[in-house]
């Protein structure tokens, strides 16, 4: 793995975000090469890191349609926010819980985001979990 989470002949694929004199990413786009739906993921550092990394590690997401936007709610000032370039409309957003640091919650949360992707029809969601959902 690299330092950004996902398989080193991956980082093509992925846009790093970023901002001046910031050390660290504002976040990631992946995807867009494909027409299809936007989603875009936000959450505290400690949360996201964990739920992205794990994104970031699936090598499928390459096929996607649409584009996957992951944003560090914390790390976004008013000078960071300006610097994000806008993404196309937004189909939906996603905000991850913020105290969800427990390897189950982590887990969850990266499920729910799988889940939004197949929903929107951005992936075709073989594999998804749908263990504990509630249907309406």
């Amino acid at each position: 793995m690299s330092d950004l989470g996902f398989q080193p002949d991956m980082t093509h694929l992925v846009d790093v975000m970023t901002a001046a004199e910031r050390d660290a990413p504002l976040g990631y786009r992946l995807g867009g090469f494909r027409a299809g739906p936007s989603l875009v993921v936000t959450g505290c550092d400690r949360v996201a890191e964990a739920v992205f990394d794990r994104l970031l590690a699936v090598p499928t997401l390459a096929w996607m349609r649409g584009r996957l936007t992951l944003i560090f709610m914390d790390r976004l000032d008013g000078e960071a926010f300006d610097e994000l370039e806008p993404s196309l409309p937004v189909d939906q957003t996603i905000i991850l819980p913020h105290d969800a640091v427990a390897d189950d919650m982590v887990t969850a949360a990266y499920w729910m985001v799988l889940r939004a992707c197949t929903q929107l029809g951005m992936i075709d969601g073989r594999g998804v979990s749908w263990k504990g959902v509630r249907h309406a």
